[in-house]
Parts: structure tokens; C-alpha cells; sequence
């Protein structure tokens, strides 16, 4: 056995392999075979076929910079598509709840629970749809400020 993957890391040496990309076409091609199961149109098949041939190419590729500069432009263009889907519900899940009344904040103490130091000029707030504590500079004012949990956008008034 231990011959077999010898052979098969030294074949594989220098090629590509699996990337971000690959993953994303093979997904796109078990979709695509799904449907066509039921539908069983012939260009659904020869897109199958395009989508298998170019993932072994890729795969296969010994042109490694410029298969990552392919999965560089993949990521960066489906990291955009994730963040505006992300967001678009998120704002959505937002204006479900309601949030409490804006209020002055007051320095709190320290909890046993949290070990959290605060340092010096810092007022600790709860974010009103995951409660979660942030700790944020006292400056006097008003401002947003953006939660880390939830990305929920929560409006404080800092006063003394």
C-alpha cells in the first residue's frame, strides 16, 4: 500500500489539486446532475460534462500561479455574494425585534462571571438583540456603534 502512495505523491507533485474553486464546480455539477435526473435535457448533460472536464484540468493543472490567481478571483467574488446575503438578512432579522429606548450609559462593575478588565475611559453596553457586552471609549456624545455578535448597529449616548 505504502508503494501505491508513494506513486501517487510523487503524480501529484506540482499539480494544483483540490481548491475552493473545484469544491464550488463539483458542487455546481451534483446540482445539475440532481436536476437532470428528473429532467433529463440534453444540454444540462453537456453542461455536466464541461463542468467535469474542467474541474480534472484544474485539478490536474501544473500551472499552479495561475490556477490560484483563478481561486483568488472566485473567492473574492463569492465572498461579496455571502457578505449581501448576510447583511440583507441580518437587516431584516433586525427589524423584527424591536430594540429598548436609547439611554445614558453608565460605567458599569466588573461581573464574577466575565474577568473582562475595563480599562481607564471605557463604559461597558449591551447590545439590545443578542445582549451581548461590548466595552466602548467614554466620549462624551452620541454614537453607533456596531455589534460584533450580531452586527447589529446600536446607537449610544455617552454623558457624564
Amino acid at each position: 500500500m505504502s508503494k501505491f502512495t508513494d506513486k501517487l505523491q510523487a503524480f501529484m507533485q506540482g499539480r494544483n489539486g483540490n481548491d475552493q474553486l473545484n469544491i464550488f464546480i463539483m458542487i455546481l455539477y451534483l446540482l445539475l446532475f440532481l436536476v437532470n435526473t428528473f429532467t433529463s435535457l440534453w444540454y444540462l448533460a453537456l453542461v455536466e460534462f464541461v463542468l467535469v472536464i474542467y474541474w480534472f484540468f484544474r485539478f490536474y493543472s501544473r500551472n499552479i500561479p495561475k490556477r490560484r490567481r483563478e481561486n483568488d478571483r472566485f473567492v473574492r467574488f463569492y465572498s461579496k455574494i455571502i457578505y449581501w446575503f448576510r447583511t440583507t438578512f441580518r437587516k431584516k432579522q433586525n427589524k423584527t425585534k424591536k430594540a429598548k429606548p436609547i439611554k445614558t450609559v453608565k460605567q458599569q462593575k466588573e461581573k464574577k462571571a466575565k474577568p473582562i478588565k475595563p480599562e481607564k475611559n471605557h463604559v461597558f453596553v449591551t447590545c439590545p438583540i443578542c445582549s451581548q457586552t461590548m466595552q466602548v471609549r467614554d466620549i462624551k456624545g452620541e454614537r453607533y456603534i456596531l455589534c460584533k455578535s450580531c452586527h447589529n448597529e446600536v446607537k449610544i449616548k455617552i454623558g457624564k
